[in-house]
């Protein structure tokens, strides 16, 4: 009984991007709220953090998605 073992190169994921948690707190109707990712929240879109940040977000979703490029493509000709 011959074994069969097939073999594929698949490079390892990036790793997942984690934000860091930072304590604000703000008051709003009387009750404080605690939003641990506001620092995320960049209006200008130019801090160098933030942007970071979501560059390593947008890598890691196109490396998970990339093995279905292909059914998006088919889903987009047919569509």
């Amino acid at each position: 009984m011959a074994a069969t073992i097939e073999s594929s190169y698949s490079p390892a994921p990036p790793p997942v991007p984690a934000a860091k948690k930072v304590k604000h707190e703000m008051e709003l109707f009387g009750d404080v709220r605690i939003d641990n990712y506001y620092w995320l929240r960049d209006d200008s879109r130019s801090s160098p953090e933030v942007l970071s940040y979501l560059q390593a977000e947008n890598a890691y979703t196109d490396f998970i998605m990339s093995g279905i490029r292909t059914a998006i493509d088919i889903f987009s000709y047919i569509v």
